[in-house]
């Protein structure tokens, strides 16, 4: 994912089973965005998370804040955590998602 420091636009994030077909997030609860920046930081993510319907398209959308990404402390790294019927599960599995932030236009 490549964002702009600053950006607020909302980015859509789409989960896939193993099969690589959408992963269905209709019992889903809990649906929250683990990001860290490269020193391991968190970023605040409180209420940026939703999914929209219908739920079985599988999708995340991030509705940043426009202090989430600096270019400074980019690259950042993302996870998706939700529990379905008491279980934890993390999407991606294994390394996190990167995220590239570059600085807007005019701080060339």
């Amino acid at each position: 994912m490549k964002m702009v420091e600053g950006e607020t636009a909302d980015q859509d994030i789409y989960l896939l089973n193993a099969a690589g077909t959408a992963f269905d997030l209709s019992s889903a609860s809990g649906v929250t965005l683990i990001i860290k920046d490269r020193e391991g930081t968190a970023v605040d993510t409180t209420g940026d998370a939703s999914v929209p319907a219908p739920a079985t398209q599988g999708i995340v959308r991030y509705s940043p804040d426009s202090t989430d990404f600096t270019a400074a402390k980019s690259p950042f790294y993302l996870h998706v955590k939700f529990t379905i019927a008491g279980k934890d599960f993390y999407i991606p599995k294994g390394p996190a998602h990167v995220i590239t932030v570059s600085p807007p236009a005019a701080a060339y």
